[in-house]
């Protein structure tokens, strides 16, 4: 296979990779590279060999071992706090308050760095479901509000209004 080929087939294949976002099986891609209309099949322990060889040069990441591994693209956001709105020049900022920010930004920390707590057990064990609730009537009814939520409609009936 000349070098042209091998960069087409590595673009198919990063292409195949960046369709799924909790990370592509082997399988998947082997399934993507054979519905390709090129042609042009890759022997299994061939794309094998490429997969590791781009993820020691850092080309892309995996998760999982053995044949539970999944490939990622090394430069995707595996984190679910990553809204993409920090590191490019024409982001558009989203107007989180100071105390979402601070928010965010503790639980981007790593969990070592995190300072850890302790339940109270007291407070947990006076819950009775059905009885007691965690919060208090003005909390609930703030957070009600907060929420925009309808309490004289039943579960489902918002979207059954459109």
């Amino acid at each position: 296979m000349t070098s042209q080929q091998q960069q087409e087939q590595q673009q198919r294949i990063e292409a195949i990779i960046a369709q799924y976002p909790d990370g592509a099986r082997l399988q998947d891609i082997v399934d993507g590279l054979s519905n390709d209309a090129s042609g042009n099949a890759t022997p299994r322990r061939t794309l094998q060999s490429w997969l590791k060889r781009w993820v020691n040069d850092g080309y892309l990441r995996t998760t999982g071992s053995r044949r539970g591994v999944r490939y990622f693209l090394a430069n995707a956001s595996t984190d679910p706090l990553d809204l993409g709105l920090s590191g490019e020049e024409n982001s558009v900022e989203f107007p989180f308050s100071e105390v979402t920010n601070d928010l965010l930004q503790a639980l981007r920390k790593p969990l070592i760095q995190r300072k850890p707590v302790a339940y109270h057990f007291d407070f947990l064990n006076s819950y009775r479901p059905n009885v007691s609730a965690y919060l208090s009537e003005a909390e609930r009814d703030h957070l009600a509000n907060l929420g925009g939520a309808i309490p004289e409609q039943p579960a489902g009936t918002f979207a059954q209004q459109y």
